[in-house]
């Protein structure tokens, strides 16, 4: 019996669900009278019925080698992230003693950086300047005279 392309194309959208027996009844039914007249594709769903008969072998497969990847690739107990108290109290001497000597020159740099009491108010007194007239003294406001410079031209 001689069957159109048109119908073999849209049985053989079909014949995966057909082989893997998901189609509803009535295209499971369409699909079962087409294959009693088309060789071509009987061929065809005799292909795909063997796949199918094969994936719940293929499921147990890829089932057991996920459990096999899963247990090899299972990370050891980790240690707690916060450290014991005895390990605290073994790190503490070593954290003092690296500690102090930072301690100490800080303490120094700023003394030597700020100086003695009275080295202080010296430093922060106003120096005596030279005025206008040679004499040294406090600048006077006659002597503070402001400078004024011509702009440049552009050009």
């Amino acid at each position: 019996m001689f069957t159109s392309p048109q119908e073999c194309r849209t049985i053989r959208e079909l014949l995966a669900g057909y082989a893997l027996n998901s189609l509803a009844p009535e295209e499971a039914a369409q699909v079962c009278a087409h294959l009693t007249t088309c060789p071509a594709c009987r061929d065809e769903y005799d292909c795909l019925a063997a796949v199918s008969a094969h994936l719940p072998l293929l499921r147990e497969a890829l089932a057991h080698d996920i459990k096999r990847r899963q247990q090899r690739y299972v990370p050891a107990p980790a240690e707690s992230c916060h450290p014991s108290r005895q390990q605290l109290r073994r790190r503490r001497p070593t954290r003092a003693i690296l500690g102090t000597p930072l301690t100490v020159t800080q303490l120094l740099s700023r003394m030597r950086a700020s100086g003695e009491p009275g080295e202080r108010a010296a430093r922060n007194a106003p120096a005596p300047r030279a005025t206008a007239d040679g004499a040294e003294g406090r600048a006077t406001p006659q002597s503070l005279r402001p400078v004024v410079t011509p702009w440049p031209s552009a050009g």
